[in-house]
């Protein structure tokens, strides 16, 4: 996939993990505007403005939104490596709450069926990521 679009996709994806438990929390917000701030993909585009513009329209029907995005998913030619950064970035605006809810799981399961790859293999390299272990000092 083209690196523009891919940026694009990232952000969309990234802002369905935020909102597909009903809510957008003020940390998976940050968690998504730390990376885009850092990212290779994200440095060809205005980050801010999409952000900004995702939320809006996920804001009026994010069912929709979150359906259009695993389409995309679906749909686009992606490549196996940005497959695994997709992913990446999903789990990382899940857990940047430090609760996993159930709506959370089901999103990023789908975005696993949607990107056609297997949960074993997803699992072989993020671990048991549904489970969010809390790492007291």
């Amino acid at each position: 996939m083209e690196q523009k679009n891919l940026a694009s996709l990232l952000l969309r994806t990234a802002i369905s993990a935020t909102i597909c438990d009903g809510e957008i929390d003020d940390s998976e917000l940050e968690v998504i505007k730390s990376w885009a701030s850092s990212d290779f993909y994200l440095r060809t585009i205005d980050y801010e403005r999409e952000i900004d513009e995702h939320i809006s329209i996920a804001k009026n029907n994010p069912l929709q939104f979150n359906d259009a995005s695993l389409a995309m998913l679906r749909n686009e030619a992606i490549e196996d490596s940005q497959k695994f950064i997709i992913l990446q970035i999903l789990l990382s605006v899940i857990k940047a709450d430090k609760i996993i809810k159930d709506s959370e799981i089901q999103f990023v399961k789908s975005a696993i069926l949607n990107l056609k790859l297997s949960e074993s293999l997803v699992e072989s390299v993020f671990g048991k990521w549904w489970i969010y272990e809390f790492n007291a000092i």
